[in-house]
């Protein structure tokens, strides 16, 4: 079980801090007043660091195996001090906890299994024994619905101007934000215009369609900012899943990310 283990470390096709979290910003496209999609599995995340990796896509059943690496990183002024677990394959970094989840994206439904917690102290620690429970459940869920979580599937990333080309199909990725002190802000909104609020809204668009669209208001006080963007896509025969990480910081809470997955979107 060592060997499993140690396969949850990090590699070279992990998704992480070095992947860009901004869209290309300006008026909004046509279509940008589309409904959020309600239609999407609950995200993992909550902490300021993340890789993440996809361990195998299924297009047809809509089935995504997925995992999240989260670290804090320490700083001992605020009195932040992370518990090195010597977790098995985590020796690069050992302060890290590790998640594997099942998104059934079609259905909005996601099943995950904590193998390694982060810890903040060494009693929160998870015990090797439970550790090896956790995967067992975690590979053999993957198994049942078919996942082969060797293959690793890098997905494609969108171009510097946001825009995924897959096959024949274009798909542009757009933002677009509007401060509370902005007199368009209740057009946009239907909140009347204050201080130290901002409003965002980003999306995928196809053919002039907006596929999926999320907007948040938020607040800009301690350097508050948020987004949400879409790092990579994952298509063959006509069809895609989008990864969507939403990011939000704040002087007081540092940085979280949380991540989930479109539905199978129809390519055109």
């Amino acid at each position: 079980m060592f060997l499993l283990l140690s396969h949850l470390a990090m590699d070279s096709n992990d998704i992480g801090m070095s992947s860009p979290r901004s869209v290309p910003k300006g008026p909004p496209p046509a279509g940008y007043d589309a409904p959020v999609h309600p239609q999407l599995a609950t995200p993992i995340g909550n902490h300021q660091s993340t890789l993440v990796q996809v361990l195998d896509v299924n297009l047809d059943a809509g089935l995504v195996a997925f995992k999240l690496i989260n670290f804090v990183e320490g700083w001992s002024a605020m009195g932040i001090d992370p518990a090195s677990c010597g977790y098995p394959g985590m020796e690069e970094r050992p302060n890290s906890g590790v998640t594997l989840a099942l998104f059934k994206v079609n259905e909005a439904t996601v099943e995950s299994w904590n193998v390694y917690a982060l810890a903040m102290d060494d009693s929160e620690c998870t015990p090797h024994a439970e550790s090896e429970k956790r995967l067992a459940a975690a590979k053999k869920a993957f198994s049942d619905v078919g996942l082969d979580i060797t293959r690793k599937p890098e997905g494609e990333k969108p171009d510097d101007q946001g825009v995924f080309t897959l096959g024949r199909s274009s798909v542009q990725t757009w933002s677009f934000k509007v401060s509370s002190q902005d007199e368009s802000f209740l057009k946009w909104t239907g909140q009347e215009p204050g201080i130290g609020y901002a409003h965002t809204k980003n999306g995928l668009t196809m053919n002039g369609k907006v596929l999926v669209a999320f907007e948040e208001t938020y607040e800009t006080n301690g350097a508050g900012m948020t987004g949400t963007d879409f790092p990579r896509v994952w298509s063959a025969d006509g069809k895609a899943i989008f990864l969507v990480r939403t990011w939000y910081f704040h002087m007081r809470g540092g940085l979280t990310e949380h991540w989930t997955f479109t539905p199978v979107v129809t390519l055109q």
